[in-house]
């Protein structure tokens, strides 16, 4: 072949400028990214999710419905604090709720909907769908206790003036770690089932690991003061 016709061969649109091209996957980030967007989509579409989101705008309800049948259920404080913990009282149990629904099933469903056959053709490594879809349900779940603590200070906004605000930021952020341990959990435990289960999780979490904890601290006098700084014992801690 001579020099004009393999430049005429390898020009723009020429049949041999794509054989020329070299391809690579797409960088991690990029993966991830589109993972997290796919999830999140998912997301969008799926009741349950749309289920916990309304457990924020029931904690007025609540309140308001406590109020009326308990006065006393919230004591007497003039501190906005110690209001919020009184409105935040449930937020362990609720926080374990959710990350159990969000991440619990989350992995097992792209083989039982038949969509991971698809998915993993693609120019996208296990892992990082595997770590997309983790970070899409953290943050549903992170919301959610963000949002309870913002719902709680108005509350208590409505109740007294006086707040310390660094204790508040340190309360959340505790809770927010707390979030992570328990979607990160549930989230492991779905990884080794095959259908996937958000009522296991949510059993070890919210049951059988902190009487686990409990037994420990009765047949270890002392113990108590390092199991209560196991991750599960965080939402409350907080």
């Amino acid at each position: 072949m001579t020099e004009d016709a393999l430049d005429d061969f390898r020009a723009p649109g020429g049949p041999g400028a794509l054989r020329d091209r070299k391809y690579s996957p797409p960088p991690a980030s990029s993966q991830l990214r589109l993972c997290f967007r796919c999830q999140m989509s998912l997301f969008s579409k799926q009741r349950q999710a749309w289920a916990v989101l309304l457990l924020v705008p029931a904690i007025p309800i609540l309140y308001v419905v406590f109020r009326a049948v308990w006065p006393s259920s919230f004591g007497s404080s003039d501190v906005a604090n110690i209001y919020m913990s009184y409105v935040l009282a449930a937020l362990p149990l609720v926080a374990a709720f959710v990350a159990s629904v969000v991440c619990g099933s989350m992995l097992p469903r792209e083989y039982s909907e038949r969509t991971a056959y698809m998915t993993l053709p693609m120019p996208v490594s296990r892992s990082t769908l595997y770590y997309g879809k983790f970070l899409a349900g953290l943050v549903l779940c992170a919301s959610v206790v963000v949002a309870a603590y913002g719902v709680a200070a108005v509350i208590a906004a409505t109740q007294t003036s006086l707040a310390y605000t660094g204790w508040i930021l340190a309360s959340l952020g505790v809770a927010l770690a707390g979030a992570f341990f328990f979607c990160a959990f549930a989230y492991s435990v779905s990884a080794f089932t095959y259908r996937g289960s958000s009522v296991l999780p949510l059993v070890l979490l919210a049951l059988a690991i902190p009487l686990a904890c409990v037994v420990v601290a009765l047949s270890l006098p002392g113990s108590e003061a390092v199991l209560g700084y196991v991750p599960v014992f965080a939402p409350d801690l907080a």
